[in-house]
């Protein structure tokens, strides 16, 4: 499903309201290092063990007139507290 979405309907030229409007609110947007990415959570798997648990995003970066530039899935894993 995520590949379908990456390969069939983000394209050079959407911009920032059709994604919003294709996709929602993103979970996570802009940091310091990365302020023209957006993140959209996918997956989530919590295991038994401490390094079973990870989050999965497509990470959709935008260019400077704020139209899609790439996308691709990023598997980040959760630390407990």
């Amino acid at each position: 499903m995520v590949n379908d979405l990456i390969k069939n309907h983000l394209h050079t030229g959407i911009c920032y309201a059709e994604l919003i409007d294709l996709l929602g609110k993103p979970v996570r947007s802009g940091t310091l290092r990365a302020p023209n990415h957006f993140y959209y959570e996918v997956e989530v798997k919590f295991g038994r063990g401490a390094d079973d648990d990870w989050v999965k995003y497509v990470d959709i970066e935008i260019d400077k007139d704020s139209c899609f530039y790439m996308a691709s899935i990023i598997k980040q894993e959760v630390t407990s507290f």
